[in-house]
């Protein structure tokens, strides 16, 4: 069976370090997941994991086997408000899996404060719990305890959650944003909030420069290796203006 290390470490109140308890760990200690893990998101006292791992499933009417990548996406930690995308409002201790993600590869999550959005690996986004200013982008202010798709943009290319909002670029170039723009943070041109995902402009030719940004939100790395280390670590990150009271998630990688 193919095993990862999860090393974790730092606040644990929600059980967002998957070990089972809510105690925080001081000193780095590993959690076992099956599989290779190919993203990590963590923020808002929460984590969610995408892992792949390799099985033999048996062919019909024969006695040969055949291999194939199974993914699984498994979450832990705070679900005040659905946030987790599980159907309750339970925060779990361990990483669970949610059977709407079985097999479905994951590309990039998100966090927000109190929010969470998935970007798959066929261009599908979906976006989960509090949703007070519309940053679910599904067009109310109904909250989500599982994850709901967002029919509204195409060909998604990156996401990107604050507290309260969220952002999402476009392969074309396109960008845009919803929810809480109660200070300008959507970068509208103007203040009030947006149930949809609004267009900002088409920044095709600073596309790297967003994706760096973006990157100090929510980090995608492709992991080829069995060990990765997890941290939690508070403090203020900057989107362009906005200005943001995020967690951050620092990802170590230890090849073999």
């Amino acid at each position: 069976m193919n095993l990862t290390k999860l090393w974790i470490t730092g606040i644990n109140e929600s059980g967002q370090l998957g070990d089972g308890n809510d105690y925080n760990v001081a000193n780095s200690k590993p959690v076992l997941l099956r599989g290779r893990v190919k993203c990590i998101g963590c923020g808002g006292s929460r984590s969610l994991v995408c892992v792949g791992r390799v099985v033999a499933i048996k062919e019909e009417g024969g006695a040969t086997y055949q291999l194939q990548e199974v993914t699984e996406l498994l979450v832990t930690g705070r679900n005040q408000y659905g946030e987790l995308g599980i159907g309750s409002k339970s925060n779990q201790h361990i990483f669970t899996a949610i059977p709407l993600f079985s097999n479905i590869p994951v590309r990039m999550i998100a966090c927000g404060e109190f929010h969470t959005m998935i970007l798959t690996q066929d261009e599908r986004v979906l976006s989960c719990g509090w949703n007070r200013w519309g940053q679910l982008g599904m067009g109310d202010i109904m909250d989500r305890e599982s994850f709901s798709p967002v029919t509204e943009v195409s060909d998604p290319f990156m996401i990107s959650c604050g507290a309260g909002f969220s952002l999402l670029l476009c392969g074309r170039g396109e960008v845009f944003s919803c929810g809480n723009n109660m200070s300008g943070q959507l970068g509208l041109g103007f203040v009030g909030t947006g149930r949809y995902p609004f267009f900002q402009g088409d920044f095709a030719q600073d596309r790297s420069e967003f994706s760096s940004y973006c990157s100090r939100f929510t980090k995608v790395v492709n992991f080829s290796s069995t060990e990765v280390t997890l941290r939690f670590v508070f403090g203020r990150l900057k989107f362009s203006a906005i200005r943001s009271e995020v967690s951050a998630a620092v990802v170590c990688m230890r090849l073999h």
